[in-house]
């Protein structure tokens, strides 16, 4: 789930319904802005929960070190106090490791993306003609079945088609792999 794609997508989405005047072309528009402001919501959902635990780990574990504090002198037995407090500060840790993976994981996205517009006058992914063909159609809302018929070709080669290019453009499925080569500028929707 990559946030940025889902963004570009709906961005690109909007855009042609605003000027797209055919009307089955407009109701795959609307289906497919639908179905990545469903997954932006999901995504946006996940970061929240995660700040949302952070949030609430922070305050358990100064609401604990204020307890340790208090008690520091009155005689108590705090080991039991401490380990709690270990554990929350070691949940903490996990919680913002988590955070910072999906920090990483959209800025290596937007480079990936820069990485693809740059590469695309050079070959450096090595997509064939028949792959971009490929793409295009898979853009345009075709299945794979629907592409091998407009193809001439098996249902089989379009899906090791749509492996070899997944793998090319280091996407994580067809549908990043689509987003990835338009903003490239490596296929158009037309």
């Amino acid at each position: 789930m990559d946030r940025f794609v889902i963004e570009q997508n709906i961005e690109r989405y909007a855009d042609r319904l605003r000027t797209e005047l055919d009307a089955a072309q407009r109701t795959r528009l609307k289906a497919l802005l639908i179905e990545e402001e469903k997954r932006l919501g999901i995504f946006a959902e996940a970061v929240g929960k995660i700040d949302l635990n952070i949030v609430k780990c922070q305050n358990s574990i100064n609401e604990q070190r204020d307890l340790i504090e208090k008690f520091q002198f009155g005689g108590e037995d705090l080991s039991a106090a401490q380990r709690a407090l270990a554990n929350l500060d070691e949940l903490l840790g996990l919680f913002a490791q988590w955070h910072r993976k999906i920090l990483t994981s959209l800025s290596r996205n937007s480079i990936q993306h820069a990485a693809v517009a740059q590469a695309r006058g050079s070959g450096k992914y090595g997509l064939t003609e028949r792959e971009i063909q490929v793409l295009g159609l898979l853009a345009h809302g075709n299945s794979s079945e629907q592409a091998a018929a407009i193809l001439s070709i098996t249902k089989r080669t379009v899906d090791a088609h749509v492996q070899l290019i997944v793998t090319k453009l280091d996407a994580a499925n067809r549908t990043q792999a689509v987003a990835i080569a338009l903003d490239a500028g490596l296929i158009e929707l037309c």
